[in-house]
């Protein structure tokens, strides 16, 4: 008996396996289908990983087999249903604490739960709280912005007024700054 190293030579020692299986242990076939057994899993270990889940598929695997709901995490992974659902609905990451916890209480595997995963990470449009601003693109294009910022004054400084207009002029005089490092009050760029 040697190693299995091929599909074919996989197949076939599954076909052999199954009409050996329920061999009594002590015969030459009960050997043989322990044999057979080992070299089947390692061929397999090799050729068809399984890959830990996802953290967040684990802990809902996980809580399905205990019998609860997302509303048992309350208090496990965060104090109140709002963080839970971020965390559920993979808009913030488990902390740390989160999968001290979760594996403590639920005896969860933090080897699988300190996995990265993807966030859904949704752009919110700036709600409107004060009057838009105008800002035209180097390519003649303009767009209004709104900001909703605590420091709004910052925010209507960084933009040029509404009839202002970009220039290649102004553009190269930016660059140029930029390029140099220096940011001068001569670089900045010119309002028409």
């Amino acid at each position: 008996m040697k190693r299995i190293k091929t599909k074919e030579e996989y197949l076939k020692a599954l076909s052999r396996f199954e009409e050996i299986f329920n061999a009594d242990e002590d015969s030459k076939e009960g050997e043989e289908a322990f044999l057979l057994g080992l070299f089947i899993g390692s061929y397999e270990d090799d050729n068809f990983p399984i890959n830990d889940p996802d953290p967040i598929d684990y802990i809902d695997a996980r809580l399905d087999a205990l019998g609860l709901k997302r509303k048992d995490l309350e208090g496990v992974i965060a104090k109140g249903t709002a963080h839970v659902s971020e965390v559920m609905n993979r808009k913030r990451a488990l902390s740390l604490d989160a999968i001290r916890a979760l594996e403590d209480k639920f005896n969860m595997d933090p080897k699988i739960l300190i996995q990265r995963y993807s966030l859904k990470i949704t752009s919110t449009p700036l709600k409107r709280k004060t009057a838009p601003g105008k800002v035209t693109s180097p390519s003649g294009s303009s767009s209004s912005y709104t900001f909703s910022s605590t420091n709004k004054k910052a925010a209507f400084k960084a933009l040029p007024s509404a009839k202002s207009k970009l220039t290649p002029e102004n553009l190269k005089v930016k660059e140029r700054s930029e390029r140099d490092g220096k940011r001068t009050k001569s670089s900045q760029l010119k309002r028409h």
